[in-house]
């Protein structure tokens, strides 16, 4: 350990008090893993007390003193560095998608809070972080709103951090009915400006998603359960083009070079190989669950791109295309593109 200031004992020190009844010596000495002499911490003591922090001292056995401070003592902590600062700028994105919510109004008030241990002479820093929606933006389109959610989703934390079972009343908008079953909450995701819960269904035995603005009531059955030990978020969305699973097939599309610098540039999906070729456009290999999501996404691009594999696959966007021209009453001539 590095040779230490007398400040830097002294706040280390000070944490020790706030996060133990007492203390000793001999525990600070090891604390310090024995590289500050037991004088000098003894010194150190004196001085944090001669500061007129109102610290405590109680003879033990064999003559040892226990230090410790008020329980109604308050201390100031240690100023954030820079990147701390920036950091906190980045988090204080998800303050957006609790709008609404006391959770939301917690995150505020953390930041707040947290502007205050900004470092004195970063006066950039600190001017930054009282505008940090103008110095670091998400922009989510779409984001839902979740503020009519507001205690669903406080118990929804908590039963994620305690194991507690829930039963949930769903609004299934595309099946027009609402359903009644047990949930295990693993965890929250933020997708596509929506939140959702991943959860395992004990009657059912799958994983479920369910969006939590369709949460209708989340009520605690009183019972616990134990957390699957191998669940991984990661590896229960390994073969999705988003959150949505189906079995993967091998998939190619290829791109037009007007979009190619575009759609080679971003990774879309861990499987994911490009080849570019000699007129500029770009073949993509996908080995992914052809879901809504995928099809949604290959939309999106239009006619400057075109499913070669697999033919279902191919299938299903040339009708939608197809449906497409019908609704506005288009009729496609040879001259146009074809996908």
């Amino acid at each position: 350990m590095p040779e230490l200031t007398q400040l830097q004992r002294s706040i280390r020190i000070m944490q020790r008090l706030l996060t133990h009844r007492e203390t000793t010596v001999n525990e600070l000495y090891e604390l310090f893993e024995r590289a500050e002499a037991k004088r000098t911490l003894q010194r150190t003591l004196l001085h944090i007390q001669s500061s007129n922090v109102p610290l405590r001292i109680r003879n033990g056995a064999h003559g040892e003193h226990y230090y410790s401070l008020p329980q109604a003592f308050s201390y100031i902590p240690v100023t954030l560095s820079a990147d701390e600062v920036m950091a906190a700028m980045l988090l204080s994105q998800f303050s957006d998608l609790f709008k609404g919510t006391r959770i939301g109004r917690d995150i505020e008030g953390v930041l707040e809070k947290m502007e205050q241990l900004c470092p004195p002479d970063a006066v950039r820093i600190t001017s930054s972080f009282g505008t940090y929606k103008e110095v670091l933006r998400v922009q989510q389109p779409g984001r839902v709103d979740i503020s009519s959610r507001d205690e669903i989703m406080r118990n929804i934390l908590e039963a994620i951090v305690k194991g507690n079972e829930y039963k949930v009343t769903y609004n299934n908008v595309y099946k027009k009915k609402k359903s009644e079953f047990l949930i295990h909450p693993y965890t929250l995701l933020f997708h596509a400006g929506s939140i959702y819960l991943i959860g395992y269904s004990p009657k059912h035995e799958n994983w479920m998603r369910l969006a939590v603005q369709r949460i209708m009531e989340f009520e605690f059955t009183g019972q616990r359960f134990e957390r699957q030990q191998d669940f991984n978020v990661e590896q229960l969305l390994y073969d999705a083009f988003g959150i949505w699973s189906e079995p993967p097939v091998d998939i190619k599309i290829r791109f037009d070079k007007v979009v190619a610098p575009s759609i080679q540039e971003k990774i879309w999906h861990h499987s994911q190989k490009s080849t570019r070729l000699e007129d500029g456009s770009l073949e993509m290999s996908l080995h992914v669950g052809p879901s809504a999501e995928l099809i949604a996404w290959i939309l999106r691009w239009g006619t400057f791109a075109e499913v070669l594999a697999p033919q279902s696959l191919r299938d299903q966007v040339g009708n939608i295309f197809h449906q497409g021209c019908k609704i506005y009453g288009y009729q496609p001539t040879n001259n146009d593109i074809q996908v």
